[in-house]
């Protein structure tokens, strides 16, 4: 295996600081605060990267790629649910070389434009693995931002480095980030395992990667447009059970009225979205059999 030192125009190591780990993780905490209601997953499926805390290998996490909130959220989730096993995470180089705190956090950076990139960022998480096999390799496989509801169509890099890497656990994590009754958005999550293809091959993995991702994307959207809320349970409640509140000065008008600013879903709306309106269609039943190519050829 190549230890020779890397070209820093093609690549930019990792530095993990453990300081720096913990104090981003709390600014994390912060920043989620601030912006959002809560962290929910679907039940049943959060044990599914969690159990793999104390796994003695390699892990693959795919992500997939709609916002900027990304790669925070997959740094949050991986310190939450998996807070014994390293972090290692690709990011542009140039984007990198802004932001250069990431190294610390287990970023490095690589150079998309370079024709060697692949077999760079396939040596250099070999390497980290053969390093430290309790790594976490969190990657967004689509490579450019892609909105929730479009066919998922996937670069090889993951695929590559999972072809490389006998015996890998491999977990997909689909996000959506949605309004439903708080005046701040949820970050809504669902977990499935990527089992590994009958030949563990490049295309292979791609091929079995792609389906377990659009399946578990598939399964999200539909509680999601549902407002399924009892099908999801906070893993990080950022707003630590706390009521919503509205104004400081209305909110202890209220409670000193033995009021809450709480919002609830009403019975009537409760029953609403727990089934469709007769005049709808049903989801799969009458949609296009053609519908993800016609998609898939509009977005080529």
């Amino acid at each position: 295996m190549n230890t020779q030192k890397p070209n820093p125009d093609l690549l930019w190591p990792s530095a993990t600081s453990p300081h720096v780990v913990r104090f981003f993780q709390w600014w994390m905490g912060k920043m989620f605060r601030k912006d959002f209601n809560t962290i929910r997953a679907m039940k049943g499926t959060t044990d599914i990267l969690s159990d793999l805390d104390q796994h003695q290998g390699p892990v693959l996490v795919l992500m997939n790629h709609q916002c900027w909130w990304d790669p925070l959220i997959g740094m949050y989730i991986a310190r939450h649910l998996t807070p014994a096993r390293a972090m290692l995470a690709p990011m542009e180089l140039a984007m990198l070389r802004k932001f250069p705190i990431l190294r610390k956090l287990g970023v490095f950076g690589l150079n998309p434009d370079a024709p060697q990139s692949l077999e760079i960022m396939i040596e250099h998480v070999a390497q980290v693995f053969q390093k430290t096999p309790r790594t976490s390799f969190w990657i967004t496989p689509q490579g450019q931002f892609a909105d929730v509801r479009t066919p998922v169509r996937l670069r090889p890099g993951a695929a590559a480095v999972a072809a490389r890497t006998p015996g890998v656990k491999v977990v997909c994590l689909a996000v959506e980030m949605a309004f439903w009754l708080d005046r701040k958005p949820e970050i809504l999550l669902r977990f499935e395992p990527c089992e590994p293809p009958p030949a563990p091959t490049t295309a292979g993995w791609n091929r079995v990667m792609t389906q377990a991702m659009q399946r578990n994307a598939d399964e999200l959207s539909k509680a999601v447009i549902a407002r399924a809320e009892a099908d999801f349970a906070p893993i990080a409640r950022v707003h630590a059970g706390r009521a919503v509140r509205v104004n400081p000065l209305y909110d202890l008008w209220l409670r000193l009225r033995g009021r809450s600013a709480e919002l609830r879903a009403t019975d009537r709306e409760q029953a609403r979205v727990a089934r469709p309106r007769a005049h709808e269609p049903a989801h799969d039943s009458e949609k296009p059999a053609d519908l993800h190519a016609t998609t898939a050829e509009r977005t080529a």
